[in-house]
């Protein structure tokens, strides 16, 4: 079942927590139609280098309140969203309730902003998924948010060990290394 950009739009009117629709360069950066715009922007982009084609596995660390997913849902993907932030991991499974193919999990790590009552330390974090097992990983600025470099080691170790052989990442972050200024 697509959806226009009017009905995206509405949906992710009610996305209340988290980074809502921020792309760094909107005038509104709560403007909900930018859910959908800038979604198709980063899918379009990955797909250049290789990313998401038809039947992979993806992993998004930190997929917030999952509007990569929008361009998703028409997609055949098999695809997690993980987030340590509950309320953002409801929002996309009533968002995406219709899309089978598109599943969400809230993880309980603990961050000082984003989870202050997680129970599991971010640096012994394991990824829900065998070695060699996935397409894609999406970490879009997860890095800026995990403190520390042994958290990012971590990450960056979890990423090495489910990938496939072949598989493809995009990460991004918006400051220097975690424990620098």
């Amino acid at each position: 079942m697509t959806k226009t950009k009017e009905q995206w739009s509405q949906i992710f009117s009610n996305a209340k927590h988290g980074h809502i629709l921020w792309d760094g360069r909107a005038e509104n950066p709560y403007d909900p139609s930018l859910a959908y715009t800038t979604a198709y922007e980063f899918v379009d982009f990955a797909k250049t280098f290789g990313m998401f084609k038809n039947g992979e596995n993806v992993f998004d660390i930190g997929c917030g309140n999952g509007k990569f997913c929008i361009p998703f849902s028409e997609m055949n993907l098999n695809y997690t969203g993980a987030d340590p932030m509950r309320e953002q991991i409801l929002f996309c499974i009533d968002a995406f309730k219709d899309f089978p193919q598109l599943q969400f999990k809230h993880i309980d790590v603990y961050n000082e902003i984003f989870n202050p009552k997680g129970s599991i330390p971010v640096e012994e974090y394991e990824f829900p998924f065998p070695n060699n097992s996935l397409d894609n990983i999406i970490s879009y600025s997860i890095f800026t948010h995990l403190q520390t470099l042994s958290a990012a080691q971590k990450y960056m170790s979890e990423i090495k060990r489910t990938l496939k052989i072949g598989g493809k990442m995009f990460i991004s972050w918006y400051r220097s290394p975690p424990d620098r200024s």
